[in-house]
């Protein structure tokens, strides 16, 4: 058995090799279903708390006013799952980024750049391993305030690891400049 770590399998991916033309994204990940959970979870006690709180705007006469708050609701909580879904993490031979957002004005992206990372980590625990969800930090090489937190990545671990042995790939073959 190899010790290499081949990346995750996503069809059309190109590969990370040091013929590429600066272009070729490898996608590494996406969020798991436990963003979702921890989403449906904060749904559902808000949902609970907007029940009471209808029954109270009902007894003063305000219906319109729980059904218009209700909508609302629905359609903030329809955006969250839009852009739990938008988060994307990959890499090229530039770094490795993170992009996200939903709406035009707020999509974008950010990350590290391949020589000023330091390393990538993940939060190791017992949730982490039974999920198969796990906290990733891509971690800056000269400052900590630009260090890249994404929770609840599918994978994360192993996904961890082929960014540290892409990093490695890059650092030893990178040319030289004075």
């Amino acid at each position: 058995m190899s010790d290499e770590i081949t990346p995750p399998t996503f069809t059309g991916s190109p590969s990370l090799s040091s013929q590429d033309d600066g272009h070729a994204r490898v996608m590494l990940g996406r969020l798991s279903w436990l963003a979702y959970f921890k989403l449906g979870l904060r749904a559902l006690v808000v949902a609970m708390l907007a029940l009471l709180l209808g029954v109270l705007i009902h007894q003063i006469g305000l219906s319109w006013l729980s059904i218009v708050l209700g909508f609302a609701y629905l359609a903030w909580l329809a955006y969250q799952i839009l852009w739990l879904r938008s988060v994307v993490l990959f890499c090229d031979r530039h770094g490795v980024w993170v992009a996200a957002g939903v709406l035009p004005w707020e999509k974008g992206w950010g990350g590290v750049k391949w020589v000023d990372l330091d390393e990538a980590t993940i939060n190791i625990g017992f949730i982490p391993w039974l999920t198969r969800s796990y906290t990733i930090k891509l971690r800056h090489r000269y400052t900590k305030e630009n260090e890249i937190v994404l929770e609840d990545v599918h994978r994360g671990n192993e996904i961890s690891a082929l960014i540290n042995q892409y990093h490695m790939h890059f650092l030893a073959h990178r040319p030289f400049v004075m």
